[in-house]
């Protein structure tokens, strides 16, 4: 059983009196252990295809299974559901909540899937050491740079050792140094049985993935 399978997705948008895809029959498999990068300008689908995938979006047509669970039939509460459990979900935008410390940022997807007893900060720690912002743990987000927060939003992702993993642009901001993290870490995971889902218009990023696929104007293809 496939991590990921997505068949045949088109999410179509009006605009005017012209509807339009966003994402155009798009099918692709990621197998537990997988790395697969998508490489595509700013506004060739990549974002829309994701949020399909994470069931944040509703395909117009086509099917998302996750771990084998039909995610495009869901509601949004059990789609929802979905990600707590299974994937670890890095959004293209900053996403951190304002009013608590980047550890309790980390750690709040243990806290929301409710997993009981134990101090979730040691693991919390563990990953912002492992992308290199653990000196600014008791920080509020606003205190971060863009890059930074980025770095505590992959950290995140990875709280509840999700079986999936899907990033949107998660070396977006980064200098180098911190990219390298990123992927290394992304990578690890990998190897370690996680299926990975990147997206990125960025080539050094791209290059770090497994299989590699690119999206234009909404088509998937690959690209060896």
């Amino acid at each position: 059983m496939a991590a990921i399978e997505a068949i045949e997705l088109t999410k179509e948008y009006s605009a005017g009196v012209r509807p339009f895809n966003a994402v155009s029959g798009a099918s692709l498999t990621v197998e537990r252990g997988d790395f697969v990068s998508i490489m595509g300008k700013s506004g060739s689908g990549k974002s829309t295809l994701l949020n399909l995938i994470a069931g944040l979006l509703r395909p117009t047509s086509g099917t998302v299974r996750v771990n084998g669970r039909d995610v495009s039939a869901m509601s949004d509460g059990e789609a929802s559901l979905v990600r707590s459990a299974e994937i670890g979900y890095v959004p293209q935008g900053q996403s951190l909540l304002g009013n608590i410390s980047v550890a309790e940022n980390v750690a709040l997807p243990h806290i929301l899937r409710g997993r009981g007893a134990g101090d979730p900060i040691p693991r919390a720690m563990d990953l912002l050491e492992r992308v290199g912002i653990a000196d600014l743990a008791d920080r509020l987000p606003r205190r971060l740079s863009g890059g930074e927060q980025r770095r505590a939003a992959v950290a995140r992702a990875l709280m509840n050792s999700p079986s999936v993993v899907i990033a949107d642009e998660p070396t977006s901001d980064l200098d180098s140094e911190a990219s390298a993290l990123v992927m290394d870490l992304l990578a690890e995971i990998s190897g370690e049985g996680t299926a990975v889902l990147m997206a990125t218009h960025d080539p050094d990023a791209d290059r770090r993935g497994g299989r590699r696929l690119r999206m234009d104007g909404g088509r998937l293809s690959e690209t060896g």
